[in-house]
């Protein structure tokens, strides 16, 4: 029986990232516009657009996390390509 080394955060950090980065621009880009229509709809205020809070700061945000979630993925699969090589090494021919 083989045992695992790592927690489930070490293991699953990267598919986190990722769903994390997916909430962000959902809530930023879809989620917060159209709050902020019906908002102003049903209040009978003036409608402000929102603006999105990622984009701030010349989309730094979004270059960081673009090369982070990349960077993780490549090299997951690499670390997934190299543990499949290991296990067909070990089988008996």
């Amino acid at each position: 029986m083989k045992w695992r080394t790592q927690t489930w955060m070490q293991d699953n950090w990267r598919s986190y990232m990722a769903w994390q980065y997916t909430a962000i621009c959902l809530y930023d880009f879809m989620l917060m516009p159209s709050f902020m229509f019906w908002w102003a709809h049903f209040t009978n205020t003036p409608y402000f657009p929102w603006t999105p809070l990622t984009l701030q700061g010349a989309g730094l945000y979004h270059i960081s996390m673009g090369a982070i979630v990349t960077a993780t993925s490549w090299s997951k699969s690499k670390e997934k390509i190299a543990s499949s090589n290991d296990v067909e090494s070990n089988q008996p021919a």
